[in-house]
């Protein structure tokens, strides 16, 4: 059992949450799924399919979950570092549209005015692309 206590507006209260045990009936659940994969040669669709099949089960993650699947050599799969990749087009290039690939060589070019500026920011609004807010500093 893990407690918390908090504080909202100077009012204390505290909030209990009980880690759910695994019943006898869905730890060997848990075996029977487990026995069908080698956690030794696990490639990342067989380790979709066991998470996949873990949660169609009924079984939710827990402390006790990541313990049994830690002992028999399971690993869980590594976060992802940094960003999501971008997809790219069919022509490895991104398609960007005409009215921002010109602004953007004018502003290579260092040729960008105040009235450039305002043209783009009210073709990225009919466009959908801002609504409102801080698109570019203009600080040189």
């Amino acid at each position: 059992m893990v407690s918390g206590i908090s504080s909202t507006s100077g009012i204390q209260y505290q909030q209990t949450f009980t880690e759910k045990k695994l019943m006898a009936e869905e730890k060997k659940q848990l075996e029977e799924i487990l026995a069908k994969y080698d956690p030794e040669s696990m490639a990342e669709d067989e380790t979709k399919a066991l998470f996949d099949e873990l949660k169609s089960s009924g079984i939710r993650p827990s402390k006790e979950v990541r313990e049994i699947l830690d002992s028999a050599g399971f690993k869980p799969p590594e976060k992802p570092q940094g960003p999501p990749p971008v997809e790219m087009g069919t022509n490895s290039e991104m398609s960007i549209p005409d009215f921002l690939a010109e602004f953007l060589e004018k502003q290579e070019a260092g040729t960008v005015t105040d009235q450039d500026l305002n043209l783009l920011i009210q073709q990225l609004q009919n466009n959908g692309a801002i609504s409102q807010g801080v698109l570019v500093d203009k600080k040189v």
